[in-house]
This record gives C-alpha cells, sequence and structure tokens, in this order.
C-alpha cells in the first residue's frame, strides 16, 4: 500500500498554487504589513535564516519543533508548551515570518499560523512578503540571537482546524 500524502507533500502543494497566483494560504486579513509587524509584541522567526540574519528583535522558533516524528503536528499542549517556551503568551500580538531552506526555500510562516490559530491564539499574523519585504523597505536586520522569559501559555484548541486524514479522505 502506498504512503498517505504527509504534511510536507501538502505545504508544497499549497506553495505551488500560490506561485501560480491562484488563492494563497493565508487569506488578506491575517497578512500584517511592515508597520503592523513593527508594533507586534513578538515578530517570529520560524525559518532556516535566524542564524544568518533575521528582523531586527524578532525571536527564533524552527517551525519543525512543533512536529512530531511522524511530521505530524504535536498535541495542543506540546505546542503550547512550546511558545510559552520561546516567551510568547497567549495574549501577546504576533508576527510570523520564515522560510525553510532545505525544503526548496518555501515559506513555512503559514503552518506557524495555523499551529497558533489551532491553540486559540487569535492576535496573530504572518507578515506579507517576509524577511525579503522587510529589507526591501530598509527595516533593519541583524544576527544578534534575541529571547524572550519563558511565558505560561495555555491552549484553547481550535478543533476545527484540525482534520484527521480519515476525515480529509472521506
Amino acid at each position: 500500500a502506498q504512503k498517505p500524502p504527509g504534511p510536507q507533500d501538502a505545504r508544497a502543494a499549497m506553495e505551488s498554487e500560490a506561485e501560480r497566483g491562484e488563492e494563497g494560504f493565508v487569506h488578506g486579513e491575517f497578512l500584517a504589513s511592515i508597520e503592523e509587524a513593527e508594533g507586534s509584541d513578538v515578530i517570529l522567526d520560524v525559518g532556516s535564516h535566524y542564524e544568518t540574519s533575521h528582523i531586527k528583535g524578532a525571536i527564533p522558533l524552527y517551525w519543525e519543533e512543533l512536529l512530531d516524528e511522524n511530521n505530524n503536528p504535536k498535541s495542543a499542549d506540546e505546542m503550547a508548551e512550546i511558545f510559552g517556551d520561546a516567551g510568547i503568551s497567549p495574549e501577546d500580538s504576533v508576527v510570523i515570518y520564515g522560510r525553510c531552506e532545505p525544503c526548496d526555500d518555501i515559506s513555512v510562516a503559514p503552518f506557524v499560523f495555523w499551529a497558533m490559530r489551532y491553540i486559540g491564539h487569535d492576535d496573530v499574523m504572518v507578515l506579507d512578503g517576509g524577511r525579503d519585504a522587510w529589507i526591501s523597505a530598509g527595516r533593519e536586520t541583524e544576527t544578534i540571537a534575541n529571547a524572550r522569559p519563558a511565558a505560561n501559555y495555555t491552549p484553547q484548541v481550535r478543533s476545527g482546524l484540525l482534520a484527521t486524514y480519515d476525515e480529509v479522505a472521506s
């Protein structure tokens, strides 16, 4: 029997769809401008380039930390602990950006956006244009690692945002 497509296949399909100019995977109301990012509590770099260069003040959280050994999303409690350990609380406004270099440099910010929405985070957006747009706008980048003190994060799961393979296949 052939193995069902995994999350990486789904992400690749979404990226291909977005590149063709069809409906993307983050609705416009969830895209943050440069100015909105500057006013957020947290700018979260979830990609592969943090050590090379990142938006000034951004904190790192590599997107794969949210996946288990089978490339499935971790439990809501585990994800909440990861976000809390990164210094993010449910009350923070968060803007996410980042690309996965080993994955043909696709944007992985939408996956982390979904994960945060799934565990109940309301004030979360994806930076429109990512780091490239930030740099093009003349904003500062840096190589110094940033961190925030750990926060308590209790998830408020939106179960409708997660479907099982059987639910999708039917």
